[in-house]
């Protein structure tokens, strides 16, 4: 061995990328075009120019080569020089620079003469969001009412895009448009327009505005799934696999149990699962249980939407079945035996509960069990009817009835019935014989 530990030697390699934005572009604003005479001292103005994330650190004014003029200081926000003794329009520049380096232009045009230009005013910048609160792409107005003319009139406008993704302008040829912004990334998107107002006389000037489209994030869709019935002991499985987010956004699920018509709780598997599930429980067989769930979806812009669904469960026990046994036809006086023991019930267990509906009434013995007994009544000629209803109860309360009809008959007293026929043939035969006797008589004689 060379007394190294080869282990520790070993190394792992990993990366990071730092993706570092850039910074916002000032925005140049070389001020209103102007009318001025001739001779005349002019300032030129770019207080108005601004940047959003930092400072502007240099400004540059230049001249178009039609213009001759001698402007104060070139590399100053509020410069002067002398209009010309001629008449014309004079076209300058402004570039603006900020500390990051980003640089933006904006150009202003003086009009020197008798022949007046518009001072075009196309708007203030504007931020826009995306979406308004009903989940629809913003309208844009764009208005230059604010343009003047010193003298006749302002005969015409012109808008257009010069920068950013297209849209379409609803009316370019008026003082005012419109447009309907298109989706954005989380980055928005910058659009520029302008607007050429042209004079009477056919002196035109030109203003820009420009519109920022703010990334609008929408609220995700909750969608709890359709309502379900279900028999208790069952696996239920709620369903929010259909929530979505409109703008793609990453969501998160939340369920709860809002509500059971009983009163029951449910333990789901999972709370955060866009399906969890239960074990449906034991409700009341007659009116089951419903329980009404809420899922709560976020995303990952801290929106959230929710929704219900209601969830049935039935009872799987049967009604119980009451036998009272087959009618009976019994004599008098004799032990009657009333007999439950065909009835049933899917879940066992029975409770038994004989009752006279009709008839003598008679005492039962063991009116709660599932055999009870009477006595047959006394019956005075012919026979008589009494009516038995057992009723049978089970573990869920839930009850039936059934009904038997005992004929009880009178029994005649065969003994006495004898005697009588027995004591009448005697009478017959003595009175035959006596006859017979004195018809012997009446021979001898």
């Amino acid at each position: 061995m060379n007394g190294y530990d080869t282990a520790a030697q070993q190394s792992n390699a990993d990366e990071v990328i730092i993706n570092v934005a850039a910074g916002a572009v000032p925005v140049a604003d070389a001020g209103p075009d102007q009318n001025a005479g001739t001779s005349q001292s002019v300032q030129l103005d770019a207080s108005n120019s601004s940047d959003s994330d930092g400072t502007i650190i240099t400004y540059l004014w230049t001249q178009s080569p039609s213009s001759t003029v001698v402007i104060s200081d070139v590399n100053i926000s509020q410069p002067s020089f002398t209009s010309p003794d001629v008449e014309g329009s004079l076209i300058f520049m402004l570039t603006v620079t900020d500390d990051d380096g980003l640089s933006d232009d904006d150009e202003v045009i003086i009009n020197v003469g008798s022949d007046p230009i518009a001072i075009c005013d196309a708007g203030p910048n504007q931020d826009v969001n995306e979406f308004t609160t009903i989940n629809e792409l913003t309208s844009v107005v764009l208005d230059a009412s604010n343009s003047t003319i010193s003298s006749g009139i302002i005969a015409s406008y012109l808008w257009t895009q010069i920068s950013g993704e297209n849209v379409t302008l609803a009316a370019p040829g008026q003082v005012t448009t419109g447009f309907v912004v298109n989706e954005v990334d989380a980055m928005g998107s910058s659009l520029t327009f302008e607007v050429t107002c042209t004079s009477d006389l056919g002196a035109q000037s030109k203003d820009e505005v420009i519109i920022n489209v703010v990334d609008t994030n929408r609220a995700p869709i909750s969608n709890a799934g359709s309502s379900q019935q279900i028999v208790e002991g069952d696996t239920v499985m709620l369903d929010g696999s259909q929530s979505s987010d409109i703008d793609g956004d990453a969501i998160t699920f939340l369920w709860s149990l809002l509500s059971s018509s009983n009163g029951t709780g449910i333990t789901l598997d999972s709370t955060t699962s866009a399906t969890p599930q239960f074990i449906a429980p034991d409700v009341d067989d007659v009116t089951g249980e419903s329980f009404t769930f809420m899922l709560t979806v976020s995303d990952d812009g801290n929106l959230s939407h929710s929704s219900e669904v209601i969830i049935h469960i039935a009872g799987t026990d049967m009604l119980p079945v009451a036998d009272a046994g087959a009618d009976q036809t019994v004599n008098e006086g004799v032990s009657v035996s009333l007999s439950g023991v065909n009835s049933s019930d899917d879940q066992g267990s029975l409770s038994y509960q004989w009752s006279q509906l009709s008839g003598a009434q008679i005492s039962i013995a063991n009116s709660n069990q599932v055999q009870a007994t009477f006595t047959a009544p006394s019956v005075v000629g012919g026979s008589i009817s009494l009516v038995f209803e057992l009723t049978v109860t089970d573990s869920g309360s839930n009850i039936a009835s059934d009904q038997i009809t005992v004929t009880v008959n009178a029994v005649n007293n065969g003994g006495d019935g004898g005697s009588s026929g027995g004591g009448g043939m005697f009478i017959l035969l003595g009175l035959l014989c006596g006859l017979m006797v004195i018809s012997k008589r009446k021979l001898l004689l």
